[in-house]
């Protein structure tokens, strides 16, 4: 995902101030469901968006919404942000917060499409196998797409890796379309 210049430089910020905490779990994890959160509520959405309304009527908003479910360091950054008139932006901060503390971390988050709903043992196995290839410690998105008819496809960001029979059937279609171009 590629996010705002401005955001990055404003998680980058945030993660030097917890800096020796041990905190950057703990507030990916909260940064994690104040996204889904605010992401998750249109109305909500559409405040911290909307640019007529004042940074300081956002921030304490948020602050009523997450105060005392939160960390304070979360608190905090949403009052700096306002401070700054860049709380419409926070969701991307702490996007972008989440990305740098997992790349800290060793940490690679990979989405996976299958045709079927797996069970805790294939995507424990998916996720090893990931791992081994990867050299890096997955956390995985899983998504169920009946169009792929059977298999996978992961997309780690970098690179896809498509093992899903739909994209099997295209390449034959595609072999045998050129086998009669080429036999007529």
């Amino acid at each position: 995902m590629v996010l705002n210049k401005v955001a990055h430089k404003y998680a980058e910020s945030f993660l030097e101030d917890i800096k020796g905490k041990g905190l950057e779990t703990k507030l990916k994890d909260e940064a994690v469901s104040v996204v889904e959160i605010i992401t998750g509520s249109k109305p909500l959405n559409r405040v911290i968006e909307n640019p007529v309304i004042k940074a300081e009527s956002k921030v304490n908003i948020l602050k009523a919404l997450f105060a005392g479910k939160v960390d304070d360091n979360i608190i905090g950054l949403f009052e700096f942000l306002g401070r700054k008139e860049r709380i419409d932006m926070v969701t991307d901060v702490l996007r972008s917060f989440r990305e740098k503390v997992n790349q800290k971390l060793g940490i690679t988050d990979v989405k996976i499409k299958s045709a079927f709903e797996m069970d805790s043992k294939q995507l424990s196995s998916i996720v090893t196998e990931l791992e081994k290839v990867l050299g890096k410690k997955v956390t995985a998105e899983i998504r169920v797409d009946p169009e792929i008819i059977g298999g996978i496809i992961v997309d780690t960001g970098d690179k896809v890796i498509d093992a899903s029979v739909s994209s099997k059937l295209q390449r034959l279609r595609k072999n045998f379309t050129n086998l009669e171009l080429v036999s007529n």
